[in-house]
């Protein structure tokens, strides 16, 4: 139970995306969503008792991505006859392997993870026998 000027500075130090005022007069919550949205421009609701609300929520996740994979996702989309990097805009998706260290995330390109990360490459083969009865079935049919 904070008062306007508790909950303004719970937001300054919060800095969240959105507010909903669910407790107190009807014309100081007022007052108080509208300097919410004015000081911090963001959305701030005050529903009804019972009433539901939806609270649009973007997926923002930042990761930093290494030089590597950087120069190899613009030279993707570089246009030597226009010399320009996309001049539409590229929603194609960026491959790489996404490490999560001290709870923030890097994107590497496959070829620098192994040794971004300490480990040995490995390949892997999967193969699995193919048994063909030729004595039901002609060579031809298998070809």
């Amino acid at each position: 139970h904070a008062d306007a000027k508790g909950i303004m500075q719970l937001i300054r130090q919060a800095d969240p995306r959105n507010v909903m005022l669910v407790h107190g007069e009807a014309a100081k919550m007022e007052f108080l969503k509208q300097k919410i949205m004015q000081e911090f421009g963001i959305n701030c609701f005050m529903p009804a008792n019972g009433e539901t609300v939806t609270v649009a929520t973007p997926p923002f996740i930042p990761v930093d991505m290494s030089r590597l994979l950087f120069k190899r996702t613009l030279e993707q989309c570089y246009v030597p006859a226009t010399k320009r990097v996309c001049p539409t805009p590229n929603t194609s998706p960026v491959t790489g392997v996404l490490v999560m260290r001290d709870e923030s995330l890097q994107l590497f390109a496959h070829s620098e993870a192994h040794a971004e990360l300490g480990l040995i490459p490995h390949d892997l083969r999967f193969s699995s026998p193919l048994v063909l009865d030729l004595r039901t079935r002609p060579p031809e049919e298998f070809m």
